[in-house]
């Protein structure tokens, strides 16, 4: 599949470092299906789509710095969309998100929302700077955040937050997140009786984007990640690499 070629036509700062960029075509997007993203010159790289016709970049490299330097009028590429995503619930549930992730969490929070789910989405960042999309999703859905600093809601990590909300409300009836994988494993963990009620979006090392290539399989199953998910369910990932590891673009371990 060629690259389409898109437009940017507004750039909106999210937050310190973060940009969301709307282009001039709608795609019809699920909730943590992403799209291979071409910078000219630069490189390619997989990024879920926060809007139908927008991505939300947070600068973590060189080609998030060179999408963060484009304008309005300014140009890119992008494949798909890509990927199995989240099965929308209809009844409760707890949405955890945190730093790169926010982009799914935001889609199926609305999704959920529009689906007449009863949705509680907690927001999870280092400090207030870096939260994205509050104003947002709180239209649609109870809304918490944390701040590991404090500066606004809650203090510690976003999983502390859940476990006041579970105290709060009861244990829902499904689970989704997206975000650091230490977050998510730390979200699986607390529902380990149940992980098939758990859906985990995941990022990995990906080139082709549709299961070829074989740069994103997980061990010890060899499921690719960028056509088998990066939705998965937690029983899906009890016994592989999960929370422990992930593969570079050598294919080296890289621990979390």
């Amino acid at each position: 599949m060629r690259p389409i070629t898109l437009e940017v036509t507004d750039r909106v700062k999210e937050g310190d470092g973060i940009a969301t960029l709307r282009f001039d075509r709608s795609f019809d997007v699920s909730p943590g299906e992403f799209g291979m993203f071409w910078v000219h010159g630069v490189d390619e790289i997989p990024m879920s789509f926060a809007y139908d016709d927008g991505v939300t970049v947070r600068g973590v490299g060189e080609a998030t710095d060179a999408m963060l330097s484009l304008s309005e009028g300014d140009t890119f590429g992008v494949r798909g969309p890509f990927g199995t995503p989240f099965d929308v619930p209809d009844d409760d549930v707890v949405i955890v998100g945190g730093g790169t992730g926010m982009a799914p969490v935001a889609l199926l929070t609305e999704a959920a929302s529009a689906n007449g789910a009863d949705v509680t989405t907690l927001i999870g960042a280092g400090t207030a700077d870096e939260l994205v999309f509050e104003e947002r999703l709180s239209r649609v859905a109870d809304v918490r955040v944390a701040t590991e600093d404090g500066t606004a809601g809650y203090e510690g990590l976003v999983t502390g937050l859940l476990d006041d909300v579970t105290d709060e409300k009861g244990a829902p009836s499904n689970v989704g997140s997206c975000g650091p994988e230490p977050m998510m494993s730390a979200v699986l963990d607390r529902f380990d009786d149940r992980p098939g009620d758990v859906q985990l979006c995941l990022e990995r090392y990906m080139k082709c984007g549709v299961g070829i290539c074989g740069s994103c399989c997980i061990d010890d199953t060899g499921s690719p990640v960028c056509s088998d998910g990066p939705v998965y369910r937690g029983d899906e990932l009890t016994n592989g690499e999960f929370g422990v590891y992930h593969r570079d673009g050598a294919a080296r371990k890289k621990y979390f």
